[in-house]
């Protein structure tokens, strides 16, 4: 498994620098996209509660 890791940050550090910055904005947008579907799953679900709830 590290072997993978090191093979794709290899991979991605060897990518010109405008391409870093396009892929880390893509998987930026993802990850805030998957979190704010999850919350709100959550939210339709009745499982989220705010601080201080029980």
């Amino acid at each position: 498994m590290t072997d993978l890791l090191d093979k794709a940050i290899t991979a991605f550090n060897a990518l010109p620098p405008d391409q870093q910055r396009k892929m880390l904005e893509e998987t930026r947008k993802s990850f805030a996209e998957n979190n704010v579907a999850f919350l709100d799953t959550m939210n339709q679900n009745g499982k989220s509660r705010t601080r201080g709830q029980r």
